[in-house]
Order: C-alpha cells, then sequence, then structure tokens
C-alpha cells in the first residue's frame, strides 16, 4: 500500500475512532508520530488532513505522552517548515513546546482555520464526508480496521515522494463542491434518472453542504436553485 493510501486510511480511522479507541492503540503511537512527520515533511498536500490528524491524537492522554517522551520526534518536527510547524504548534501546547523558535514567533499569523478550534470544525466535516464515501461505496481505500490502520506505518520512501500528482486528494473548494452537487440535483429530471443516479446526486448534495456548513454566504450565491 502507498504512503498516500496508508496515511488516508488512517486518517479515516483517527477520525471516527473515540478517544478510548485511539488510547487502546497506544503501542503504536511513536511510530506513527514519527510516520506523520515524515509524511507531512513530503506531502504537503494533504496539510489540512495532516493537521486534522495530529489534533484528534493530541486529544489522547496517552499519544500526548508518547510524544513528550520521545525527544527525537520533537527534533525531527523542528525539520518541518516553519510555517507548517507553526499550524501545528496551535493545536496542542506540546506540540508548541516542540517547534523551533522561528516557527514560534509565526504563531500570531497562523490562518484562522488552522487554529485548534477550527480545525476540529473541520474534522468533523471530514468524518461525515468520510461516512458518505463509505456508504456509497466510493472510498478508495481498503477500509482498514482501526488496529490494522495503527499498526501498518511504514517510512516515507523517496518512491512515494514520486506518486503521481492524481494520487494526491483532489479537495474543490466549498462552494465549487456545493455546486457541483446542485448541478447533479438538478440534472435528475426524470424518473430513469432518479433510479440510476438519485442516490449519488443526493450525496454529492450533501457533501456541498458538509463543505459549506458554518458559511451561509455560499448558500447565499446558489439560492436561485432553492426552488428546483
Amino acid at each position: 500500500m502507498s504512503a498516500n493510501n496508508q496515511f488516508t486510511d488512517f486518517k479515516k480511522q483517527v477520525l471516527k475512532a473515540s478517544i478510548d479507541e485511539i488510547e487502546a492503540q497506544v503501542q503504536h503511537a511513536p511510530l506513527m508520530w514519527d510516520f506523520l512527520i515524515e509524511f507531512a515533511g513530503k506531502k504537503s498536500f494533504y496539510r489540512s488532513l495532516i493537521i486534522q490528524v495530529f489534533n484528534k491524537l493530541m486529544q489522547v492522554p496517552g499519544w500526548v505522552s508518547a510524544w513528550e517522551s520521545h525527544p527525537e520526534l520533537h527534533d525531527k518536527v523542528k525539520t518541518l517548515h516553519e510555517d507548517l510547524q507553526s499550524a501545528l504548534g496551535a493545536q496542542h501546547e506540546v506540540l508548541l513546546k516542540s517547534i523551533a523558535p522561528g516557527a514560534l514567533k509565526s504563531m500570531a499569523s497562523i490562518r484562522r482555520d488552522e487554529t485548534a478550534e477550527e480545525v476540529r470544525h473541520a474534522m468533523e466535516k471530514e468524518r461525515l464526508i468520510d461516512v458518505i464515501l463509505e456508504e456509497e461505496g466510493e472510498s478508495t481505500t481498503d477500509g482498514a480496521s482501526v488496529p490494522d490502520a495503527f499498526s501498518t506505518a511504514h517510512r516515507v520512501s523517496e518512491e512515494d515522494h514520486e506518486e503521481k500528482e492524481e494520487e494526491e486528494p483532489h479537495q474543490s473548494s466549498p462552494l465549487a463542491a456545493l455546486q457541483e452537487g446542485i448541478d447533479a440535483a438538478v440534472a435528475i429530471d426524470d424518473a430513469t434518472k432518479m433510479e440510476s443516479g438519485g442516490l449519488a446526486a443526493l450525496n454529492k448534495l450533501r457533501i456541498g453542504c458538509i463543505r459549506c456548513a458554518g458559511q451561509e454566504e455560499l448558500f447565499q450565491q446558489d439560492v436561485s436553485h432553492a426552488h428546483e
């Protein structure tokens, strides 16, 4: 399994797992922390999802302790781009203590969507979208169980780093996702299309609405389609 798919499986399991379920996998914490840092250093397209995973794992006491007790992780996180270090530092005080001085200076200018509170909102949206995709059977991963996802990490190789561009995650903007859902729903204009594509259209609309949640102005832009 490629590092991309491995991370995606891990992300899905982390976001839907309870704190107790993640705590039960604490024996894998040092290896997974190491994997996440290395992955973050080579896969910038996954930045927002990586930050979400760090946020969730830092809510688990055993995983926090594992981070604190492995100083080599603190050294390794300092090798990341300072902008990313700042975003990670914003997720938990333990991470904040681990980042480089230069990254600390950038803390005041981190993006609003990368503050801990906003990341938690994004995590819930991502979790809901994962559920929809799993229901529809469109998940591109192997659907690993919680224990499997926590125990299969490997080092990110140069081959992983050079994976084809199309294997990187593609996340349309919230507005584009909403428009895609509306277009799919509007295209269902007879019983035959409803039978063959109604569920897929509904799921696209659900995903678009989830991505736009909390941004009322985006819904206002497409209010002309409401009657349809």
